[in-house]
Order: C-alpha cells, then sequence, then structure tokens
C-alpha cells in the first residue's frame, strides 16, 4: 500500500473554521485576467476586496476535461498562474481569512467574465 503522503495528504488541505475567534467574512476578492504572453499558463491578479487580511487564497480552476481543480496559495500572493490550464480556464478565487471563513467566489474566464460555478 502506498504511503499516506503519497495518497490521502499528498494535497494540502483547508483547517475548520473557528467564527468563534473572528466570524468576519472577507469580501470576495479583486480578480483580473493578466494580458498572457504565449504560450505561457493564464496568470490572475488578485487583490483583498476590503480590509479584512486574507490568509489563504482558494483558487479553483475548470479544465478542458470538465473536470474542477483546486489549489491552496498564501494570502501574500497577488499573482496566480493557472498551471496547466486552457488560455479560457473558468477559474473562481475565494479569500479565506486567518480564522478559516470565507467570502463569496470571485469567478471569471481567465479570457472574460465566466458562466459556470464551481460545485
Amino acid at each position: 500500500a502506498p504511503p499516506l503522503r503519497d495518497a490521502s495528504y499528498r494535497e494540502p488541505a483547508l483547517v475548520p473554521a473557528f467564527p468563534w475567534l473572528d466570524a468576519t467574512s472577507p469580501a470576495p476578492p479583486r480578480v483580473r485576467p493578466l494580458p498572457a504572453s504565449a504560450p505561457a499558463d493564464p496568470v490572475l491578479s488578485v487583490e483583498p476586496g476590503d480590509t479584512v487580511p486574507v490568509r489563504w487564497w482558494l483558487l479553483q480552476t475548470l479544465g478542458a476535461d470538465g473536470a474542477w481543480r483546486w489549489s491552496v496559495r498564501p494570502g501574500s500572493e497577488r499573482m496566480l498562474t493557472l498551471a496547466g490550464a486552457a488560455p479560457d480556464a473558468v477559474a473562481a478565487v475565494t479569500a479565506l481569512s486567518r480564522t478559516g471563513i470565507a467570502s463569496a467566489p470571485a469567478v471569471l474566464r481567465a479570457g472574460g467574465p465566466a458562466d459556470r460555478q464551481p460545485r
């Protein structure tokens, strides 16, 4: 059997929210696609939507195969690369506070507005 680190714990996980410490929800992030220089992966510019500090960004992308993929990035990052995504990939970015409270997602197509939401 494969070790746990190669199976169940291969990807980072989000810890549950701690609303009793601070239940303030961040505003949806301000996200915009940056001009792509072919053949590079699409890149998004991301900023907090308000003054609530962002600890993590949850980045969800819709692949060409119709499957959603996700990654967790530090809140200090201001450019998120959609590694391996198509140039017109759909992406959702959610801001997470230091206590794990999530904002509503900002959803867009790397090349413009999106028409599908993550599930």
